[in-house]
């Protein structure tokens, strides 16, 4: 019967993905629309109600504000339709009326969320605007044949620049699905279309919106495997509450912007904003979008703010968790016995051969839970290019033929999901106020952090010892003046936990402005602010399932006017341990910085910090330093309220 099932449901796919390669539909001139259509129209007030301007993707409520967040002149049946929804409606309605063909298809088909919505709203009536078949369209809702939908985020992977934040995605089950099966589902995707590229120019240009993002529709199972995979990925899959008649809307709208790019932008206009523009066409009391169309310093909308917005306006049941294959592999790895552990590291590097079939049934299933262990782990070296596939696959053969001729059932306990949902984690904006003394001097210190997360932030529901800050921006106040502390433009460590099995590389990268060395943690700088970046790769390994134990080799370069040179280049290293709780977070450090070139002058420095989360959202954060450069040693202690939103 599965057999069968997954025949059927790749002749469906074939549907699907062919009706979303199709060329951009391009309409001729609109007719002119008959005058009781208009009429009608106007006195309904069909332009400006709120599911029209959504259908449109304008994105504001307000009326002197019409421009649609989509470009592509091919979603539009009007010359002005990208800019004036009654011009676009005017146009819309007597194409239907006409029975025009937009790419190939009648107008009421290419366009059949406006075409129902229309109708709904008692725009024309039959005899006005004559129905017509839809087939391509009534194929394409056969293949999806949608039952439950969810909205499932995908955890973020700071190695990757376009997932550091995660990603977000549609789940669309079939109605024939069995519950905890997902290989008949389909997924719902908006992406840029990049080529492939992973370097400084496609950051850039992400940024700017250079590229362009499309929806598209593949069988669910591809998507596991592109996200999921060995990167630590954990998928959290969100039902989502909707009717039948919105999973219609939901549709129609999606065929509608099959093959309709918009500028992408990392920051804003991403995947999950672009899936709220999706959902919020069936929401017609809710503007989904609101909250991430402005901001300071730019409007940005982070895949989980954006899964708390459809939580926050009920739209979502709660979660289901499904870990990455890596994380299973390792939890896996870790219940084997010790001699089955070695044994599984001595085979995937040749060391061991097959053992010998043990004949009591506890050691048959023991050594299947090695094999298997064996297997997912040679699989993982082949992903990430730790072993040659010449070498591997023949390793792995002989081992899955040993483990089809063992006939063991295996014996894992299953991973328990982790107690914090990322919903449910502390907001991904930050403001600090709190106070700052050195030498003797006393500041007020205010901060804010737009997103998203450091080591000593709560840690329930995000990445455990990892680093992600965007616009850090910190303020030192006394009644002399108000001192711009430091800006970090960008912060990123990413701890690759090593063990045993696992030897993945750990990396840092830091860039803004601050004040040259101990001068920065002053309550009373004295000298200016300078442009800074510095980083390196590292190394990181677990000491206990929530504490890391780290080591950097850093270069830091420092363009400052108040250094010897106006430019301070040094190299040194830094190392510390980390621990997170549910709610106290610490982590000691040391540091060591010679001189390379410049105006550097060495300096080692050892920090200490702790905040303790009163609730997900409100903590106290108490952090001490002691440094000594250019012959000069300095001790400062900060206390700082934290609130998340």
């Amino acid at each position: 019967m599965k057999l069968r099932a997954f025949l059927r449901h790749t002749q469906a796919a074939a549907v699907i993905a062919a009706a979303f390669v199709v060329g951009a539909p391009h309409a001729a001139e609109p007719p002119a629309i008959d005058a009781t259509l208009a009429t009608r129209a106007q006195r309904l007030k069909l332009a400006s109600a709120p599911t029209w301007r959504k259908l449109l993707h304008i994105p504001s409520a307000n009326p002197h504000r019409t421009r649609s967040e989509i470009a592509d002149p091919a979603f539009f049946l009007s010359p002005r339709g990208d800019r004036d929804p009654q011009a676009e409606l005017d146009a819309t309605l007597a194409a239907f009326a006409s029975h025009q063909l937009v790419g190939g298809e009648p107008a009421q088909c290419r366009f059949h969320a406006r075409y129902e919505w229309l109708k709904a709203q008692r725009a024309f009536t039959a005899e006005e605007v004559h129905p017509v078949a839809c087939p391509k369209l009534d194929a394409w809702l056969k293949a999806i044949d949608p039952g439950r939908i969810y909205v499932v985020f995908a955890s973020n992977d700071l190695d990757a620049p376009a997932t550091m934040f995660g990603h977000t995605l549609l789940r669309i089950d079939q109605k024939t699905e069995q519950p905890g099966a997902r290989y008949l589902a389909y997924s719902v995707n908006y992406a840029a279309q990049t080529q492939g590229a992973q370097n400084v120019g496609y950051v850039l240009r992400g940024l700017t919106g250079q590229y362009i993002g499309y929806y598209s529709v593949d069988p669910y199972y591809e998507k596991i495997q592109s996200y999921q995979g060995y990167q630590h990925r954990d998928l959290w899959e969100y039902p989502v509450r909707l009717d039948a008649a919105q999973k219609r809307m939901l549709l129609w709208h999606l065929w509608e912007l099959r093959n309709i790019g918009s500028p992408y932008y990392f920051f804003s206009r991403n995947c999950s904003y672009a899936l709220l523009t999706l959902l919020n066409v069936v929401e017609p009391d809710a503007d989904l979008t609101a909250r991430f169309r402005s901001g300071l310093p730019f409007a940005h909308a982070i895949p989980i703010d954006t899964i708390r917005a459809l939580r926050d306006a009920g739209l979502l049941d709660a979660p289901l968790y499904e870990p990455s294959m890596a994380r299973r592999l390792g939890a896996h790895y870790r219940q084997l016995d010790p001699a089955r552990r070695q044994w599984v590291r001595d085979y995937i590097e040749g060391h061991a051969p097959l053992p010998t079939p043990p004949t009591s049934t506890a050691a048959r299933t023991a050594l299947a839970d090695a094999m298997d262990v064996a297997h997912d782990a040679l699989y993982y070296r082949f992903q990430v290019d730790a072993l040659p596939r010449a070498v591997g696959l023949p390793r792995d053969h002989a081992l899955l033929v040993a483990r089809s001729e063992l006939d063991a059932p295996t014996d894992f306990q299953p991973l328990t999901p982790p107690a914090t949902s990322p919903d449910n984690g502390h907001g991904s904006a930050r403001l600090s106020i709190g106070w700052r003394a050195s030498d003797g001097a006393n500041s007020a210190v205010l901060r804010w952090r737009p997103a998203y997360h450091d080591t000593l932030d709560a840690a329930p529901g995000y990445l455990v010892g990892g680093e992600l800050e965007f616009f850090d921006l910190g303020l030192l106040v006394n009644p002399h003046r108000v001192t711009l502390a430091d800006f970090t433009l960008l912060n990123v460590q990413q701890l690759g936990l090593r063990d045993s099995l696992f030897h993945p590389w750990s990396w840092q990268i830091a860039a803004g402005a601050r004040r040259y060395g101990l001068d920065g943690d002053r309550a009373l700088p004295q000298s200016g602010l300078g442009g800074y970046i510095e980083g390196g790769p590292g190394l990181a390994w677990p000491v206990t399932d929530a504490s890391q134990f780290f080591v950097f080799p850093i270069a830091a370069f420092d363009g400052n006017p108040s250094v010897r040179d106006s430019y301070a280049l040094g190299g040194g290293l830094r190392t510390g341990i980390a621990a997170q709780g549910p709610r106290l977070s610490t982590q000691i450090e040391g540091e060591w910085l010679g001189k390379v070139a410049g105006g550097a002058i060495p300096l080692w420095r050892f920090k200490a910090g702790l905040q303790f989360a009163f609730t997900p959202d409100n903590g106290v954060r108490l952090q001490t330093s002691y440094g000594r450069q250019g012959g000069q040693s300095l001790a400062t202690v900060q206390l700082l309220w934290q609130h998340y939103y």
